[in-house]
């Protein structure tokens, strides 16, 4: 318990000063050996007063094991959908796909390649699409915490609302994280820096902690708070972002 009071105190730390355009994949991943396997995880939000508001979010993920501990393919896609007194305010569809090739036995060194697109018709920024790739290290999975790093190539291109001019870059994708499993409560926490390959002064961060708390073996309720920051977005567009997120999760 020492050690989820001490992520816990590391996210409020990173918060205000530590400012993603990529999703946060830490959270997400698993060590199962099955050539198939996954979750469904769904959550609601209901307010009733003087401003009646509903927000319903679904996910599904899937990893498929092309040969055992060596490559493996990752999809995750998400629906968000919500209203403001029976109007609509929210209609966001997400979906990732990932590579992930681990070629030296026991060395915790890998490779990843992705591709991620992002829609929202209510949004400022109507559409987000990233490609890229890079090297991941990790620590022996085989213990309770581990510990993993990341480096990384994406191309960025965003389609901003009643702009003409759509915005495509090159960024530098980086990422530390934490991963600490015991019997009940599974923690992860994660934090990306992406500057601007030619103008590091235009960069994003996420900060982003999760805690999985096991209901039973394959049903547990998850809660995640997460802080982005944008250094540089169209007016109109705010830099700052911070969510919490509780939703039911189940593993298959």
């Amino acid at each position: 318990m020492q050690f989820l009071k001490f992520l816990i105190l590391c996210m409020f730390l990173l918060i205000p000063s530590f400012c993603l355009s990529q999703v946060n994949i830490e959270s997400m991943r698993n060590d199962k050996k099955d050539k198939l396997s996954g979750f469904i995880q769904g959550g609601a939000n209901f307010q009733k007063s003087n401003v009646d508001i509903l927000e319903i979010n679904s996910e599904i993920r899937l990893d498929y094991h092309i040969r055992q501990f060596k490559e493996k393919i990752l999809f995750l896609g998400k629906y968000s959908l919500g209203s403001q007194n029976d109007k609509d305010f929210k209609n966001e569809v997400f979906s990732h796909i990932r590579l992930n090739a681990y070629p030296f036995d026991d060395t915790g060194i890998g490779a990843e390649s992705f591709y991620q697109i992002q829609k929202d018709d209510f949004e400022l920024l109507q559409i987000r699409q990233l490609l890229g790739g890079g090297l991941r290290l990790e620590t022996d999975k085989k213990k309770e915490t581990i510990f993993a790093f990341g480096l990384g190539l994406m191309a960025d291109y965003e389609k901003i609302k009643n702009v003409q001019k759509n915005n495509f870059v090159m960024r530098s994708t980086n990422y530390i994280s934490v991963i600490h499993k015991n019997k009940n409560i599974n923690t992860f926490l994660v934090a990306y820096l992406q500057p601007r390959v030619i103008k590091p002064s235009d960069f994003r961060i996420l900060s982003e902690i999760t805690n999985e708390i096991k209901i039973t073996k394959v049903l547990s309720f998850n809660l995640t708070v997460s802080y982005r920051y944008d250094s540089d977005t169209p007016e109109s567009v705010v830099k700052n972002e911070l969510k919490s997120n509780g939703s039911l999760k189940y593993s298959f």
